[in-house]
Parts: structure tokens; C-alpha cells; sequence
């Protein structure tokens, strides 16, 4: 399975017959950085980013999961958007040293604490930019799988595999969206 989201410009390709989890979405700084204390601070910033992403739509104030939301609240205004190839080039440019490169990247919870495992010296600024659902998804037309998916991973939420999996792998339930 791949970490994807389901908006609605992806499902004109893709269906998506099932959210597995639910990703928080934080502003990461440079570990020296002390003026970062909420993700509003990261405000003006250039904010580093991998292109064509969720995250890249939520500093555009264009994120759309599903046709009709409410948006999400957008707690970063106005920042220099830098646009990387993927997550882990914007990481190293910020690792680079504090606003020697960019000020903060825009990235998953679970990306910003893989970059800390690996020593990257980074940190994540308290406080949740968004809580993205996270589903499978599988080519459109095929709807007898999309169903055994469906029902497949409803088993694994009722019966708690996937609450014991997300604690496994990521130390918080992550099958619903925390409180911010």
C-alpha cells in the first residue's frame, strides 16, 4: 500500500475503496531553530516542499480532499513556497543549517520522524498543520476487489489490527484523526 491520499482530482484516475489511517501533517524546522514554536510561526517562511503534493496544496490554500469539505484551517500564511523533487531533498536542504537554505518544510509526521531516526538534524514544530486520510487505492473499474479492500480493512478496524499496527509502527493510534 502506498501513502495516498484521496482527493478529488486523483480520483478521476484512481479509486480509493478505503482509508487505512489517517496522517498528520507538521511544519519541521532546522534542530538550532528556536523562533519556530507553533505552526503559525513558520508564517512569511520559505517553506520548503516536495511538488505536486497534498502538502504543496495546503500552502497554496488549495487542498481539497473530498468534494464539498469544509477546507482545512490554514495556519501557515503567506509563505515563500520552494519546490523540491520529493520529501527527502527538502529535508536535506533544511538540514543544510537554520534559513541557510529554506526556513521549514511542509511534510507527514511519519516522514518528519524517519528524517530524525536517520540523524537528520531537524525537528517537528509542535501543533498539527492537517490530518490527511490515507487510503489504498487501486485502478478504476475493477469494483468486486475495490469491495474485498473495502471489507478487508473494515475487519482490521473493528477488530483492532490496525490501531495495534499503527502503535507498532508509529507509537499513536493513527485510524482516526487526533484532536489538533
Amino acid at each position: 500500500m502506498s501513502n495516498i491520499t484521496p482527493t478529488e482530482g486523483r480520483s478521476r484516475r484512481l479509486e480509493f475503496p478505503a482509508v487505512y489511517r489517517f496522517e498528520a501533517v507538521v511544519a519541521v524546522v532546522h534542530l538550532d531553530s528556536h523562533w519556530a514554536l507553533k505552526p503559525g510561526d513558520v508564517s512569511g517562511k520559505r517553506v520548503g516542499v516536495a511538488r505536486e503534493t497534498t502538502f504543496e496544496q495546503y500552502l497554496l490554500h488549495d487542498l481539497t480532499i473530498y468534494a464539498g469539505e469544509t477546507p482545512p484551517d490554514y495556519l501557515i500564511e503567506n509563505p515563500s513556497i520552494q519546490r523540491f523533487p520529493n520529501k527527502k531533498t527538502a529535508l536535506k536542504a533544511l538540514a543544510r543549517g537554520d534559513g541557510a537554505v529554506i526556513d521549514a518544510v511542509v511534510t507527514s509526521i511519519a516522514t518528519a520522524q524517519a528524517a530524525i531516526d536517520e540523524g537528520l538534524p531537524v525537528k517537528v514544530v509542535p501543533g498539527f498543520l492537517v490530518w490527511e486520510p490515507v487510503a489504498i487505492a487501486i485502478d478504476r473499474g475493477d469494483d468486486a476487489f475495490g469491495d474485498r479492500i473495502e471489507k478487508a480493512v473494515e475487519e482490521m478496524l473493528d477488530d483492532g489490527t490496525l490501531s495495534a499496527l499503527s502503535m507498532k509502527w508509529f507509537g499513536l493510534d493513527m485510524t482516526s484523526p487526533l484532536p489538533q
